[in-house]
């Protein structure tokens, strides 16, 4: 099965996790958000920080600290 692609051929990052090695996720909400489409809400970890990502076309997101769905710490080098 080949990558899916936007309307506009663009990669879509639907299914694919950008999160630390070893990453789990504090509740299904965030494990879902984790795989989900960037024109959804999507949740990833950029360097240090977990973002929500905005669908700008370029790199643009919400640094967040806690999970918007059960609260918990987000912690870049959670294992």
């Amino acid at each position: 099965m080949g990558k899916s692609t936007h309307s506009d051929g663009s990669d879509c990052l639907e299914g694919v996790q950008r999160v630390p090695l070893g990453f789990d996720a504090c509740c299904a909400w965030l494990e879902a958000r984790t795989l989900a489409c960037e024109f959804d809400i999507r949740i990833e970890c950029r360097g240090q920080d977990w973002v929500i990502c905005v669908p700008d076309g370029g790199s643009s997101g919400l640094v967040i600290r806690w999970c918007p769905s059960c609260g918990a710490r987000l912690d870049s080098t959670q294992r």
